[in-house]
């Protein structure tokens, strides 16, 4: 779940709103991170595209919310109720100041990704937080313990969840009512909802089922460096992604044993059962948590069981006391099952994979014994930056400044983050695209557009997180 930047009045009325609630979460749990993370700030992340400013005129209809409720969206025999999001005015002189989803026309061509989340918080609390304009945010689908699923927001137009534009207009979220640190939540019923939604939702809009499309929250990149280092950490290490995958009735690929030799990529497939570890909690005070199944393995910066884990340079500015460690939260020394990267190099049962520009090491094996890597098919792809020059790299794919300017906006201007790839390293391709912004309609749905360009971008599997890279400066995309 992931509420966006506002004005600042609006933003103490919603904190005190959000303490007013958090107080009466039957779940608890997390303390200053409740809400997986909504108290936090996200920086340069906004809820709908940009604030009022001149816009051209828009010569398509005015697009309209539903009439009250809409006919859900799922597969045959799903649970699914329909609950509509806010959708409200905020401020009558402000035609931009409205909650809490932009009316679109989206389409297969416009959808590429699903997201998962967590809520941190009860189902009642989770839909009064959707349902109250106050909060800026909403999401397409929840689903409960039980397996019952709510529908919010019509998959045409673009829910506030990701706390990414790029990945607000291009997904569906869904978010489960659980908690990243109590795993119990994650019920069997939820596991076999969510694998039957995600499963329509990826047929019905061409999405390929696999974990380069089907992400977690704590798999998005932050827009800006501001916001990087502050996204969100769901559903986190104890989510078991092989059960989501299973229930969604993925095909499996045919793969080589892990341990075959060197192999130009290599997937993160630890058996969650066996792959069990201890965490610090990211809730002060709590200590350490109970060792539990996890689908995370542990990337350290040399190939021995004592040297320390890797440090992400965005964390290690927005959050230094958790950098480096093995905080549950700490995304930056984890990947992810399903996940796939580029080998660097293999020394006695490590494998040395390309990460945040450099070389990190993750052991072959989980702490049962069990291989916890796979070599993955061909048809994986690895992208390289060209000779000679230090490629940057970025939170979203948005179009050149050229392309505001001809349709009368004003430009939004992306700035790197803290990475630099050079030329002797690689990447999983995970997508390439076009640059694209949706620019929201105002509250009575005009003057909508979508702003687009030939930039070209490749999505990459950078770390635990994807990220954006011009492919103008890569080599074999």
């Amino acid at each position: 779940m992931c509420l966006p930047d506002i004005t600042p009045a609006r933003r103490d009325e919603r904190d005190e709103l959000l303490a007013s609630l958090t107080r009466r979460s039957a779940l608890g749990g997390l303390g200053g991170l409740a809400l997986a993370g909504l108290a936090l700030p996200l920086g340069a992340a906004a809820a709908h595209a940009a604030p009022a400013k001149p816009r051209t005129p828009s010569a398509p209809a005015p697009l309209s919310p539903p009439p009250g409720t809409f006919a859900p969206e799922g597969p045959a025999g799903l649970d699914i109720e329909v609950i509509p999001s806010a959708y409200q005015s905020m401020n009558p002189a402000d035609p931009d100041d409205y909650a809490s989803y932009s009316l679109a026309e989206r389409g297969p061509a416009d959808i590429d990704a699903i997201i998962i989340h967590d809520t941190e918080t009860d189902y009642d609390l989770a839909i009064e937080i959707f349902t109250n304009p106050a909060y800026y945010a909403s999401i397409h689908y929840v689903i409960r313990e039980d397996g019952r699923v709510t529908q919010m927001v019509r998959n045409q137009d673009i829910a506030w969840h990701a706390g990414n534009w790029t990945f607000n207009q291009s997904s569906i979220g869904i978010e489960l009512i659980g908690v990243a640190e109590e795993p119990e939540h994650y019920t069997d019923a939820q596991y076999e909802s969510a694998g039957r939604l995600v499963a329509y939702l990826c047929e019905r809009y061409e999405v390929p089922l696999d974990r380069d499309h089907i992400l977690g929250h704590e798999n998005l990149p932050g827009a800006s460096p501001a916001s990087h280092g502050k996204m969100h950490w769901d559903p986190g290490a104890y989510y078991d992604w092989e059960k989501l995958f299973a229930a969604a009735d993925a095909p499996a690929a045919p793969l080589r044993s892990g341990r075959s030799g060197k192999a130009e990529t290599v997937r993160i497939a630890p058996a969650y059962e066996s792959n069990v570890r201890d965490f610090l909690s990211c809730d002060p005070g709590e200590g350490r948590l109970p060792a539990r199944p996890t689908s995370v393995l542990m990337v350290r910066t040399a190939p021995r069981d004592d040297a320390p884990l890797l440090t992400d340079p965005a964390l290690a500015a927005a959050k230094p006391a958790i950098t480096g460690q093995d905080y549950i939260c700490d995304w930056g020394n984890q990947v992810s099952w399903g996940q796939t990267f580029a080998v660097a190099d293999r020394v006695d049962g490590w494998c040395g994979i390309w990460i945040s520009g450099r070389i990190g090491w993750v052991k072959e094996t989980d702490p049962s014994g069990a291989s916890a890597i796979e070599v993955p098919p061909p048809s994986v792809k690895t992208v390289r930056p060209k000779k000679n020059r230090a490629v940057k790299v970025y939170g979203a794919s948005f179009p050149g400044e050229q392309a505001f300017r001809a349709a009368g906006l004003e430009p939004v201007v992306l700035a790197p983050l803290p990475y630099s790839l050079t030329d002797e390293q690689a990447y999983v391709l995970q997508d390439v695209s076009q640059g694209a912004y949706y620019w929201s309609p105002r509250f009575d749905g005009t003057h909508g557009q979508w702003v687009r360009d030939d930039t070209s971008w490749a999505r990459i599997q950078l770390n635990q997180r994807s990220a954006f890279v011009k492919t103008s400066d890569l080599r074999g995309v």
